[in-house]
């Protein structure tokens, strides 16, 4: 009914999940061993050292209790509006549910959905380095290291990435979305993204980045997780949202086509997403993938607590984040559909596209920044020709006047560039592209 009763046990760096009530009520997340984060409707609360608990949920009514002993709550923000939603099904991170520093169309799923399921998602940042993270005094999560030890081929042979992998990053997934076939696109609204460890990291390394002449290093950063700022170790205090947005996932995507087999996930594609570091991408952001293979094989990672345009010394604030996804099929934009997305000849959408409640996006990627905008900006062109029935040449002078070209990053072999349209300075009449009544 609305009521339940859970019983769980807390063990010191143990992390977590607790939910109850079909996912509607309540969602909880063990940050580490001493402080649990608990939003539900109206409410988010911590609760401090409690080893062994009962959670009791009743009309969104939260009490503890702790063997006998009371646990003392302490009342923060309310969870954010928008954040009311009922989750389908959950995947945590193990060795059985991630794929570590590719992306390729044959990699088994760990769930399977119906469109339009909700996914709740815990997403780790990259493995290699665990060690690092708590030698430094971190709580790092077991999970991470059963996930190391089971994917590490080789230690680090001289290789440009550690365990023989073609790539840092660490996904989780793939989920596998029924109904969704080659041509169709991948409707992901991105419901909810929260940071669930207290540390997140940042790496320099030699010869990589916008400038190749540092020593490099590796640092381990605090996050303080109540007042969501990063506390770097030359002093000050970094909020999360300085520069506009907030956490979100710098990997997202689907199985690339076969023909490219496996491919690297430092490379950001327009044929499957990957390593796209868009900021914007966060909570509230709708992004469209093209379905490449049975099911979309949809995957989330590279986490970031906090990252600015550009990226330039290779990594963000790097860290372990949880989604919520909605992954809905869009035949209607698809191939098979004779869709304004697809050009001619084409079996998928040239560019990626994604938008947010404010504002319309296009991104492309290529060797040469150039390149870059220029098809960022034809894509915008192609997609508001669609939207608002406009002369491509006034979309133009409109894009020169209300857009903002952003450059997304600039180290991940090809460059990014987005491109941001506000919807406010489009006609009253233009269409709507994130409408689910005929996504299903």
């Amino acid at each position: 009914g609305n009521a339940c009763t859970i019983r769980t046990a807390l063990p010191p760096q143990k992390e977590a999940a607790i939910r109850c009530c079909r996912g509607r009520a309540s969602k909880v997340v063990i940050q580490h061993w001493d402080v649990v984060k608990i939003c539900s409707t109206g409410s988010n609360l911590r609760i401090r050292r409690a080893h062994m608990m009962w959670l009791i949920v009743n009309f969104g009514l939260l009490h503890f209790l702790t063997h006998l002993l009371v646990v003392s709550t302490l009342p923060v923000d309310s969870c954010p509006e928008g954040r009311e939603y009922e989750v389908d099904a959950y995947i945590e991170s193990s060795p059985s549910s991630t794929h570590w520093g590719e992306w390729a169309w044959d990699v088994k799923p760990a769930l399977r959905v119906p469109s339009g399921a909700v996914v709740h998602a815990t997403c780790y940042t990259a493995v290699n380095w665990w060690q690092r993270h708590e030698e430094r005094g971190f709580a790092v999560p077991e999970a991470m290291k059963e996930i190391h030890a089971a994917g590490c081929e080789r230690e680090n042979v001289g290789d440009r990435f550690p365990c023989g992998k073609l790539g840092p990053h660490l996904m989780t997934g793939p989920i596998y979305v029924e109904g969704a076939e080659p041509g169709d696109v991948l409707q992901v609204d991105i419901l909810d993204v929260d940071v669930i460890t207290d540390w997140g990291w940042n790496m320099v390394r030699p010869g990589a980045g916008s400038l190749k002449t540092f020593a490099g290093g590796f640092l381990t950063i605090a996050l303080d997780l109540e007042r969501r700022v990063v506390k770097p170790p030359w002093g000050g205090e970094v909020p999360w949202n300085v520069t506009g947005t907030g956490p979100f996932f710098g990997q997202l995507g689907v199985a690339p086509p076969p023909e490219r087999g496996r491919v690297s996930s430092v490379e950001p594609s327009p044929d499957f997403g990957g390593n796209i570091d868009n900021k914007h991408l966060g909570r509230g952001a709708t992004l469209y993938l093209p379905v490449n293979v049975p099911g979309a094989l949809f995957s989330a990672g590279d986490g970031h607590a906090v990252q600015g345009d550009g990226e330039v010394c290779v990594t963000a604030l790097e860290t372990s984040l949880a989604g919520v996804f909605r992954l809905t099929t869009r035949k209607d934009l698809g191939a098979n559909s004779n869709s304004s997305w697809v050009p001619a000849g084409r079996s998928r959408p040239a560019q990626l596209r994604a938008e947010t409640q404010s504002h319309y996006i296009t991104m492309a990627f290529a060797p040469d920044l150039d390149a870059a905008e220029v098809d960022s900006l034809e894509d915008m062109l192609n997609w508001m020709e669609t939207v608002t029935g406009l002369a491509r040449e006034d979309l133009y002078r409109l894009t020169s006047l209300a857009a903002d070209m952003h450059v997304t990053q600039v180290v991940n072999v090809n460059k990014g560039v987005h491109l941001l349209l506000p919807k406010s300075v489009l006609p009253t009449n233009a269409k709507p592209t994130n409408r689910l009544a005929n996504a299903r």
